[in-house]
């Protein structure tokens, strides 16, 4: 008697799936434990589990579904570039950023556009994630100078005590061969 008490209220405690499941993230969720600011402090995997037990299309479905963007970003078609030879050290704090680390900067560089403002700002601190940059830098760069003789005056440039500067002109050239843009 008290199992089939317990069995008549089994519909009620354990209801099937739904026919047509409420969808969320089906491309998958990169981090379960992100916390959904509009879900009460329920993380992204809290917000999944949730999303299986009602119907796609009814009210909470919707709701539920308006908090793929914080869970599962889709990533814009010309996403903002950030340290393209890796990061170096993911857990380094960038001391501009409000202590966010190099491996955030990076995430968040993926959802961004390239050209757009944050973009730009995102990749202002790239010089504290990506050591390569110096290298490229280096191996693109090359330096001439030229120095030419200026003796049409009076002064004799051949004494030590003569102003160099009034002697000698130098002229620096510098060449980058690269192709990354630097600001």
């Amino acid at each position: 008697a008290l199992c089939n008490t317990i069995q008549a209220e089994q519909s009620t405690c354990c209801p099937s799936a739904p026919a047509d499941p409420c969808t969320f993230c089906d491309g998958g969720i990169p981090d379960l434990t992100v916390v959904v600011p509009e879900a009460g402090g329920q993380t992204c995997g809290q917000v999944l589990q949730l999303a299986a037990g009602h119907i796609n299309g009814d009210a909470l479905c919707n709701t539920i579904q308006a908090e793929q963007s914080t869970c599962c970003p889709s990533a814009p078609a010309d996403p903002c570039s950030f340290c393209e030879g890796g990061v170096y050290d993911l857990a380094v704090v960038v001391p501009e950023t409000g202590g966010q680390t190099c491996g955030e900067i990076q995430q968040s560089a993926a959802s961004h556009i390239t050209g757009d403002a944050l973009c730009n700002t995102i990749q202002s601190v790239e010089r504290n994630c990506c050591p390569n940059m110096a290298a490229e830098l280096a191996d693109n760069l090359s330096l001439r100078i030229e120095m030419a003789g200026n003796f049409g005056h009076d002064v004799d440039c051949a004494s030590h005590k003569a102003d160099w500067g009034l002697c000698y002109s130098q002229f620096f050239t510098f060449e980058y061969s690269g192709s990354k843009a630097y600001n």
